[in-house]
């Protein structure tokens, strides 16, 4: 009596994994992503310190005055590249990936360096843990309000760290301070979903795995406010938007 033959296990796992391939290639083809730099349209007036180098009845002036504090209203960089611009959706996506609302497992990390605090403005999303940290050798309080969060106001030792957990998601950057060295300042932007970006030193952003079609970011800058409340992009599955130089002029800074 002659046998059937019957798919061997090899033949079996190989149709399984193709099943499997075909299932995921059209999910992993809904999302794309943008990425721009905002540019200088103009000229700023150069900004003085917060604090000069050395100066004279500063608190703490061994550590903070050590160095002239910087005034990071705007960081412009050689070639015209605004620093510090945040780019967000204001609401998650109704579309988005669910592994998207689950927070990073990796903290972020907000530093005070030399009375400063660094960096200048982070993007969190809720539920991700940010370790608030000094590496000065003296003592800050670190004070927030926010919209939907509560707000807090503790004290970092020196070389002492804090971690903070946020877990709703805010419409604006909110402003983080130091009572006991006041002219520091910096921002947070919490958000329920992945997608903001903070520009870099040369003006660039990125944004990645974006559900495909029209988005509307809001662009929010620190000196000038929202630059655009409703910057209109269409994203492509599979591929990177590249919006190029985006010109932000200089009295919108001001």
């Amino acid at each position: 009596m002659k046998l059937l033959s019957s798919p061997s296990l090899f033949s079996l796992a190989a149709l399984a994994a193709a099943t499997l391939t075909l299932a995921a290639s059209p999910a992993a083809a809904e999302t794309g992503s943008i990425k721009g730099r905002f540019v200088l349209d103009g000229e700023l007036p150069e900004l003085d310190p917060l604090l000069a180098q050395n100066a004279p009845g500063a608190k703490d002036a061994a550590v903070c005055a050590a160095e002239a504090v910087p005034d990071q209203k705007y960081v412009v960089g050689e070639d015209g590249g605004i620093a510090n611009i945040v780019v967000y959706l204001k609401e998650a996506p109704d579309d988005m990936p669910e592994d998207a609302a689950t927070p990073p497992d990796e903290k972020v990390v907000f530093d005070q360096v030399g009375c400063v605090f660094t960096p200048h403005v982070i993007a969190v999303q809720a539920g991700q843990t940010v370790e608030v940290k000094s590496s000065d050798g003296v003592a800050h309080n670190v004070r927030a309000n926010f919209f939907n969060n509560p707000g807090f106001n503790f004290v970092v030792q020196a070389n002492g760290s804090k971690d903070v957990t946020l877990e709703l998601g805010e419409s604006a950057p909110s402003s983080i301070a130091c009572d006991i060295h006041p002219y520091m300042i910096a921002f947070w932007m919490v958000t329920d979903h992945p997608y903001t970006a903070v520009t870099d030193s040369e003006g660039n952003f990125e944004i990645k795995n974006l559900p495909e079609g029209d988005h509307k970011f809001r662009v929010w800058h620190e000196a000038g406010g929202y630059i655009d409340r409703s910057m209109k992009v269409e994203v492509t599955a599979g591929e990177t938007t590249d919006l190029g130089d985006i010109d932000v002029e200089a009295k919108d800074l001001q």
